[in-house]
């Protein structure tokens, strides 16, 4: 439950989620099923201080009308089947992921954790 996560541990949560789920499904599948947690996301990445993951999460919003993903989880998947009529995929982003960013996410995601570890339950 959400609810009960206190701010530190949301930041940690959110980054997690989006993670697990380009690591299982890519961007697409993590917009697909949990896009409507972006903008958290995107906050998440602001306090972890994770520039590298900010960079990312710029590149995926660009490639969305208005270069913002939708906040209703309908209209994002509404818009990915769209941009995949069109052929715009997430495999650049997927390997920006891999290539340039997943194991310094993981460095800066632990070095907060233990940094903040007061606030984690």
């Amino acid at each position: 439950e959400l609810n009960r996560l206190n701010k530190w541990e949301k930041a940690v949560f959110y980054m997690d989620e989006f993670s697990e789920n380009v690591n299982g499904e890519g961007v697409s599948g993590y917009l697909y099923y949990y896009g409507n947690h972006f903008e958290k996301l995107f906050n998440a990445c602001e306090t972890l201080k994770l520039n590298e993951c900010l960079k990312l999460l710029e590149s995926i919003k660009k490639k969305f009308p208005r270069n913002s993903v939708p906040k209703n989880i309908d209209s994002i998947q509404h818009t990915l089947d769209k941009l995949e009529e069109k052929g715009i995929d997430f495999e650049a982003e997927d390997d920006m992921y891999f290539n340039e960013y997943e194991n310094t996410i993981f460095e800066k995601l632990q070095e907060y954790i233990l940094n903040n570890k007061k606030h984690f339950r």
